[in-house]
Parts: structure tokens; sequence; C-alpha cells
């Protein structure tokens, strides 16, 4: 088992692989911490490079904070120019119940699901 597991140092904003090398693409709550990026945008476009075509994301992140990504429909106009499809996002709290003290704006009450495919 030991040798089908590897850790890659490496920053979102620059991923070490080869464009197209992934069949699924997933992150959870990560982009948002990622400090030697301001536009957070850029991760997403990221993420599309490594995905093969064909491949699916579903990504969580605080999607709904327009100060990390800014508007939803054009942060979902840029994936698609960048050739995402089927782009979706849902609300965080739509799918599941989110305690009060972690439903703020600043915490979980703007976190979303983006998923698609490539």
């Amino acid at each position: 088992m030991g040798q089908r597991i590897s850790f890659i140092p490496g920053s979102a904003a620059g991923l070490p692989f080869e464009a197209e090398s992934f069949d699924a693409v997933v992150s959870n709550l990560a982009f948002q911490e990622v400090s030697d990026v301001a536009d957070k945008r850029r991760l997403l476009h990221e993420s599309l490079r490594v995905l093969r075509k064909g491949g699916a994301f579903s990504l969580q992140d605080l999607f709904f904070d327009p100060r990390l990504y800014g508007p939803v429909d054009a942060l979902i106009a840029s994936l698609r120019a960048s050739g995402a499809r089927d782009v979706h996002i849902i609300a965080l709290h739509q799918r599941i119940q989110i305690p009060p003290l972690l439903s703020g704006r600043r915490v979980l009450g703007a976190a979303g699901i983006l998923f698609g495919t490539k």
C-alpha cells in the first residue's frame, strides 16, 4: 500500500503536475487558505489545467464570498471560458444543516460546492 501513496509538496497556485494529468479534482475548503495568491479564481483555473478532458471536479470553498471569488455568475462564466462544462454551484447550507455558530458569512455561510466536468 505504501508504494501507491506519495506526498508531493507544492502550491495550489502552481500544481507540480503536467496538464491533463488527472481524471478528477477534489478540494474541500482549502483554496481560501492558500496565501501565495490573492485572486482565488486562479486556483480554480489551475485545478482545471491538471484535469483531463472529460474529467470531473468537485470543489468546496467560500464561493459565495465576493471578496475571494467575485460575483458567482462571473466565476462560473470564467470557468466555462477555461473549458469547464456542466458547471453547477450549490450553497452548502442547501445540502447540510450548518450549526448557527458556523453559519456566518465569514465562516460556512458563504460556502458552496462547485462541480462539473471538463
